[in-house]
């Protein structure tokens, strides 16, 4: 029989934090799969970042729906105004 996973273990990105010596609720996530939105919501993570690269709505809500806070096209969003 085969398992399949439920998805990205929220304990990679937990690890991520602790070896930058953050604790998750202190961190954000940025992350384009939605899988990964989940893994970060399940993980405690404070901020979620979705990055919809391709500007496609249903991808953005799905971000959306799987947790993500903003979604975003780019990193360069980050950025403050200059």
């Amino acid at each position: 029989m085969l398992h399949r996973s439920a998805g990205p273990d929220p304990a990679q990105l937990q690890e991520a934090a602790r070896r930058l010596r953050a604790t998750p609720l202190r961190t954000a996530v940025v992350v384009a799969a939605p899988a990964w939105v989940t893994a970060a919501r399940r993980g405690g993570f404070g901020t979620v970042i979705g990055l919809d690269r391709a500007g496609r709505a249903e991808h953005a809500v799905e971000l959306c729906e799987r947790g993500a806070g903003h979604v975003i096209r780019g990193l360069v969003e980050l950025l403050p105004d200059t």
